[in-house]
Protein backbone atom coordinates (compact mmCIF):
# COMPACT_ATOMS: atom_id res chain seq x y z
CA UNK A 1 0.00 0.00 0.00
CA UNK A 2 2.90 2.27 0.06
CA UNK A 3 2.67 2.80 -3.70
CA UNK A 4 -1.05 3.54 -3.76
CA UNK A 5 -1.71 7.18 -3.13
CA UNK A 6 -5.10 8.66 -3.58
CA UNK A 7 -5.00 11.64 -5.85
CA UNK A 8 -7.74 14.17 -5.11
CA UNK A 9 -8.61 16.26 -8.13
CA UNK A 10 -9.03 20.04 -7.75
CA UNK A 11 -7.22 23.34 -8.04
CA UNK A 12 -4.20 24.31 -6.06
CA UNK A 13 -4.09 27.54 -4.11
CA UNK A 14 -1.65 28.99 -6.61
CA UNK A 15 -4.00 28.29 -9.53
CA UNK A 16 -6.92 29.94 -7.73
CA UNK A 17 -4.87 33.05 -6.90
CA UNK A 18 -3.66 33.38 -10.51
CA UNK A 19 -7.23 33.00 -11.83
CA UNK A 20 -8.50 35.68 -9.42
CA UNK A 21 -5.70 38.06 -10.44
CA UNK A 22 -6.53 37.60 -14.13
CA UNK A 23 -10.22 38.16 -13.43
CA UNK A 24 -9.41 41.39 -11.55
CA UNK A 25 -7.12 42.63 -14.33
CA UNK A 26 -9.93 42.20 -16.85
CA UNK A 27 -12.97 43.26 -14.81
CA UNK A 28 -11.70 46.45 -13.10
CA UNK A 29 -10.97 48.37 -16.34
CA UNK A 30 -14.26 47.11 -17.80
CA UNK A 31 -16.24 48.44 -14.84
CA UNK A 32 -14.39 51.79 -15.04
CA UNK A 33 -15.18 52.02 -18.76
CA UNK A 34 -18.87 51.29 -18.15
CA UNK A 35 -19.03 54.01 -15.46
CA UNK A 36 -17.38 56.55 -17.77
CA UNK A 37 -19.78 55.66 -20.58
CA UNK A 38 -22.79 56.15 -18.30
CA UNK A 39 -21.53 59.62 -17.28
CA UNK A 40 -21.04 60.64 -20.91
CA UNK A 41 -24.55 59.42 -21.69
CA UNK A 42 -25.99 61.63 -18.93
CA UNK A 43 -24.01 64.60 -20.26
CA UNK A 44 -25.39 64.06 -23.77
CA UNK A 45 -28.95 64.07 -22.42
CA UNK A 46 -28.19 67.37 -20.67
CA UNK A 47 -26.85 68.91 -23.88
CA UNK A 48 -30.14 68.15 -25.68
CA UNK A 49 -32.13 69.81 -22.92
CA UNK A 50 -29.75 72.78 -22.85
CA UNK A 51 -30.06 73.41 -26.59
CA UNK A 52 -33.86 73.19 -26.30
CA UNK A 53 -33.72 75.68 -23.43
CA UNK A 54 -31.55 78.10 -25.45
CA UNK A 55 -34.00 77.96 -28.38
CA UNK A 56 -36.94 78.66 -26.04
CA UNK A 57 -35.07 81.54 -24.38
CA UNK A 58 -34.32 83.04 -27.82
CA UNK A 59 -38.02 82.87 -28.70
CA UNK A 60 -39.11 84.37 -25.36
CA UNK A 61 -36.56 87.21 -25.48
CA UNK A 62 -37.35 87.99 -29.14
CA UNK A 63 -41.10 88.08 -28.45
CA UNK A 64 -40.59 90.32 -25.40
CA UNK A 65 -38.45 92.80 -27.30
CA UNK A 66 -40.81 92.92 -30.27
CA UNK A 67 -43.89 93.40 -28.08
CA UNK A 68 -42.22 96.14 -26.03
CA UNK A 69 -42.26 94.03 -22.87
CA UNK A 70 -38.53 94.69 -22.58
CA UNK A 71 -37.07 98.12 -23.24
CA UNK A 72 -35.05 97.76 -26.45
CA UNK A 73 -32.62 100.44 -25.30
CA UNK A 74 -31.89 98.80 -21.94
CA UNK A 75 -28.17 98.33 -21.21
CA UNK A 76 -28.02 94.65 -20.35
CA UNK A 77 -24.33 94.71 -19.54
CA UNK A 78 -24.92 96.77 -16.39
CA UNK A 79 -28.49 95.64 -15.57
CA UNK A 80 -29.08 92.08 -16.82
CA UNK A 81 -32.55 90.63 -17.25
CA UNK A 82 -33.43 87.57 -15.20
CA UNK A 83 -35.69 84.98 -16.75
CA UNK A 84 -37.02 81.88 -14.98
CA UNK A 85 -38.06 78.62 -16.63
CA UNK A 86 -39.68 75.54 -15.12
CA UNK A 87 -37.86 72.22 -15.01
CA UNK A 88 -39.85 70.85 -17.94
CA UNK A 89 -39.57 74.12 -19.92
CA UNK A 90 -43.33 74.64 -20.04
CA UNK A 91 -43.47 77.89 -18.02
CA UNK A 92 -41.42 81.11 -18.32
CA UNK A 93 -41.45 84.30 -16.26
CA UNK A 94 -39.25 87.37 -16.18
CA UNK A 95 -39.90 88.14 -12.54
CA UNK A 96 -40.10 84.61 -11.12
CA UNK A 97 -43.77 84.96 -10.15
CA UNK A 98 -45.38 81.55 -9.82
CA UNK A 99 -42.20 79.71 -8.85
CA UNK A 100 -41.50 78.45 -5.34
CA UNK A 101 -37.92 78.11 -4.07
CA UNK A 102 -38.65 74.43 -3.36
CA UNK A 103 -39.38 73.82 -7.06
CA UNK A 104 -36.56 72.98 -9.42
CA UNK A 105 -36.35 75.66 -12.06
CA UNK A 106 -33.78 77.43 -14.22
CA UNK A 107 -32.56 80.96 -13.61
CA UNK A 108 -31.35 82.60 -16.82
CA UNK A 109 -29.46 85.88 -16.70
CA UNK A 110 -29.66 87.69 -20.03
CA UNK A 111 -26.68 90.03 -20.53
CA UNK A 112 -24.58 91.38 -23.37
CA UNK A 113 -20.93 90.57 -24.17
CA UNK A 114 -18.40 92.88 -22.55
CA UNK A 115 -17.71 95.85 -24.77
CA UNK A 116 -20.69 95.20 -27.06
CA UNK A 117 -22.73 98.25 -27.95
CA UNK A 118 -26.26 97.99 -29.32
CA UNK A 119 -27.85 100.91 -31.11
CA UNK A 120 -31.60 101.31 -31.66
CA UNK A 121 -31.32 100.98 -35.45
CA UNK A 122 -29.66 97.53 -35.42
CA UNK A 123 -31.79 94.65 -36.70
CA UNK A 124 -30.20 92.17 -34.31
CA UNK A 125 -28.83 92.15 -30.81
CA UNK A 126 -26.21 89.87 -29.24
CA UNK A 127 -27.02 88.32 -25.88
CA UNK A 128 -25.20 86.05 -23.47
CA UNK A 129 -27.35 83.64 -21.49
CA UNK A 130 -26.04 82.42 -18.16
CA UNK A 131 -28.22 79.43 -17.26
CA UNK A 132 -28.18 78.18 -13.67
CA UNK A 133 -29.72 74.86 -12.65
CA UNK A 134 -31.38 74.56 -10.18
CA UNK A 135 -31.90 78.15 -9.12
CA UNK A 136 -32.24 77.26 -5.44
CA UNK A 137 -30.95 74.33 -3.38
CA UNK A 138 -32.02 73.16 0.04
CA UNK A 139 -29.75 74.57 2.73
CA UNK A 140 -31.19 72.56 5.61
CA UNK A 141 -34.24 72.79 7.82
CA UNK A 142 -36.58 73.44 4.90
CA UNK A 143 -34.72 76.61 3.92
CA UNK A 144 -33.45 77.27 0.41
CA UNK A 145 -30.42 79.24 -0.75
CA UNK A 146 -29.43 80.58 -4.14
CA UNK A 147 -27.39 77.99 -6.00
CA UNK A 148 -24.90 80.68 -7.02
CA UNK A 149 -23.69 80.72 -3.42
CA UNK A 150 -22.99 76.96 -3.47
CA UNK A 151 -20.50 76.44 -6.35
CA UNK A 152 -20.17 72.71 -5.60
CA UNK A 153 -23.81 72.13 -6.64
CA UNK A 154 -23.85 74.67 -9.46
CA UNK A 155 -24.59 73.48 -12.96
CA UNK A 156 -24.07 76.42 -15.24
CA UNK A 157 -24.21 76.94 -18.98
CA UNK A 158 -23.04 80.14 -20.64
CA UNK A 159 -24.15 80.54 -24.23
CA UNK A 160 -23.93 83.51 -26.63
CA UNK A 161 -26.88 84.09 -28.92
CA UNK A 162 -27.87 86.48 -31.73
CA UNK A 163 -31.53 87.52 -31.69
CA UNK A 164 -33.41 89.49 -34.34
CA UNK A 165 -35.22 92.26 -32.51
CA UNK A 166 -37.07 93.80 -35.44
Amino acid sequence: MTGNRFRVSGFTLLEVVVAMALFALISIPTIALMTMTARKSDARLGVGKASELIALIDAEVTASFRSGGINNGQDLETTPLTLYASEFLDKFAFNGVGFQNSEKYYRIKVTEPTGYSYSQGDAYRIFVYKVIWPAFVESGGGNYASNESTPANLEELVSPSVVLVR
